[in-house]
């Protein structure tokens, strides 16, 4: 007896779920209805209330941020005093030291000190990356962050935090993906 495992598409449309028994009257008509942006925001409040850390709150939003950044920043206007200690300072200093042992996609542009001359030229191919031009950026050269001191390649979460902040809390249009370089 073979046991096939991917869901089967019939002819008449109907999806049926992997490892139905014949003849069952189980099956999928569509894709599955999508929940309302409001349905969403109260999710995400549950999930980060079941979180016990700020900064697995932290990591936990900047993934949201990363997937649904509408969601994000839905989530930082409607809680803007209670969410921002979470993206933003005390939690992403502790974010920040302990940045190699937090798994995230790289964010953000790295220049080094070899690239001044080619400075102008870097930022407009970067810029041309993006979905649209950026109205704000947040630059630093790493050094005495949060007064943690040097944090180096870790401490781009401080001024991924400071954009945060300045879209949700000064209506800025959000940023669009930031890419690593």
């Amino acid at each position: 007896m073979t046991t096939t495992l991917a869901p089967q598409l019939h002819a008449n449309g109907q999806l049926t779920p992997p490892l139905t028994p014949k003849g069952s009257k189980q099956a999928l008509r569509s894709i599955h209805p999508s929940p309302t942006p409001e349905q969403n925001l109260l999710r995400l409040r549950n999930h980060l209330d079941t979180l016990p850390t700020p900064l697995l709150k932290h990591v936990h939003l900047s993934k949201v941020r990363r997937e649904d950044p509408n969601l994000f920043f839905a989530a930082m206007k409607d809680d803007l005093p209670g969410l921002a200690p979470l993206v933003y300072t005390p939690t992403v200093g502790e974010a920040c030291q302990k940045y190699s042992h937090i798994y995230s996609q790289p964010e953000g542009l790295y220049l080094s000190i070899d690239d001044k001359d080619m400075l102008p030229q870097i930022l407009a191919e970067y810029a041309a990356l993006l979905p649209r031009p950026p109205q704000i950026i947040v630059v630093t050269d790493g050094s005495r962050i949060l007064g943690l001191g040097d944090l180096g390649i870790g401490g781009m979460g401080i001024s991924v935090g400071k954009l945060n902040l300045y879209v949700a809390g000064g209506g800025s249009t959000r940023p669009g993906p930031s890419r690593s370089s």
